[in-house]
């Protein structure tokens, strides 16, 4: 499934070197509900988590993970279901005005 991930783009994310990281972090959000300030520490900085989740959504990047993990069907709903929350708070900001 890695080849299948963008590698770091820029500086961006810190912890854009190790996409098995930022995956898995990713997971545990989607396992746990937790806010993304819950993620533990040893996946790296919050904040560029998600900053690095919102730029993949944006650039539909999930969907092919999602599909890399036809074996685990409730993860990949999981993910699925995360990346569409996601993209729905963004267009209701976006149309109220309230993002940049």
């Amino acid at each position: 499934m890695l080849a299948i991930l963008p590698g770091r783009i820029g500086v961006r994310a810190s912890n854009g070197g190790n996409a098995r990281r930022f995956v898995e972090a990713v997971l545990w959000m989607a396992h746990t509900r937790a806010y993304w300030s819950d993620i533990p520490p040893e996946y790296g900085a919050w904040h560029a988590i998600y900053i690095r989740f919102g730029r993949w959504a944006h650039e539909d990047l999930w969907e092919d993970v999602a599909k890399a993990m036809e074996e685990l069907p409730e993860t990949q709903a999981l993910l699925r279901g995360m990346v569409e929350k996601f993209q729905a708070n963004y267009r209701i900001q976006r149309l109220r005005g309230t993002m940049k």
